[in-house]
This record gives structure tokens, sequence and C-alpha cells, in this order.
């Protein structure tokens, strides 16, 4: 059994999404901030040197939080699904990450380098 992770914000065509998971084994479904996704996605950069995207990073954060409440002596695996160069235009404008409130969950150091 696994949990499935949703990201509500994604376009996802829920009817081939319900048809691939028919008969899945499902514990639960976690849900994730955009706010922590964006976090995981600069500490990520700086810590690991890993330029993932958001999904990537809703990935990771979710396996922390199944791990975390899991408990030691299981293992939690998780797919880095995208990388962030494909949303750079978004990632990276400041504009957008001001839009979208969620300039302040990004590391200050970061903010010089961000597109205006």
């Amino acid at each position: 059994t696994g949990t499935i992770i949703i990201r509500p914000t994604e376009m996802i065509d829920l009817y081939l999404f319900i048809l691939f998971l028919s008969g899945a084994p499902v514990d639960d479904a976690v849900h994730i901030t955009d706010e922590r996704s964006i976090n995981m996605v600069f500490s990520l950069l700086r810590e690991e040197g890993l330029f993932v995207g958001a999904s990537s990073a809703l990935n990771i954060v979710a396996a922390y939080d199944v791990a975390k409440s899991l408990g030691p002596g299981h293992t939690v695996v998780t797919i880095l699904c995208d990388g962030a160069y494909r949303y750079q235009s978004r990632l990276l404008s400041k504009a957008w990450l001001t839009e979208k409130k969620l300039l302040e969950h990004i590391p200050k150091e970061y903010h010089s380098s961000l597109n205006d």
C-alpha cells in the first residue's frame, strides 16, 4: 500500500487519474501547500544543488512528512519528476512570485537573482 500525493493546482485529467488509480491500494493522501513547495525548490538548489520543479519539490516535502509520521525503520520513496528549467519564467520571476504571494517563502539570498 502507499500514499498518493495530489497537487490540485496541476492540470490533471481527473477521469484518467481515477482510471489510473482504479484498484490501487491507497492508504492516504497528503496536502502540501504551494508555500512549502516553493521553499523546497530553493532549499534543494541551495543545499543539494538540485534545480527541481515545483512538483518534485512537493514530492520531497510530502515524502518528508510521510517519513516523519511513520517514524524510524521505514523506507519512503519519491520521484523527482520535473526540473525547474521548465518553469524558469515563473519560478525566477519576482512579479509572478509576488502575485502568488510566494516571494516571502524564498530565501532572501535568492531575491536579487530573480527577474524583475
